[in-house]
């Protein structure tokens, strides 16, 4: 249901937007966050990756567990999962 839901650029920016919203300490609200954005990458790759690099404000646990969850994907080139491990090095 989720692939379906982000094929849209409205709907991933509404998304985005909404895991931005949610502040948690909780493991797997992080991981739900983390799952979403990178499913997210995977559907709307320029929009996510924008999103990445300019707004994100979700915290080092849930930026973590998205590299984790990039680097892990099937969806997503060698170069786009060397680039999110660069974001933990800022």
């Amino acid at each position: 249901m989720l692939d379906y839901y982000l094929c849209d650029k409205e709907n991933t920016e509404y998304a985005l937007n909404e895991a931005n919203s949610v502040k948690s300490d909780e493991y797997y609200v992080q991981m739900a966050q983390a799952w979403l954005i990178a499913t997210a990458f995977a559907k709307q790759r320029d929009l996510t990756k924008d999103y990445l690099t300019n707004n994100f404000s979700l915290g080092d646990a849930v930026l973590k567990m998205t590299v984790r969850k990039l680097r892990d994907s099937y969806r997503v080139t060698k170069e786009d999962k060397d680039w999110a491990a660069s974001l933990l090095k800022k």
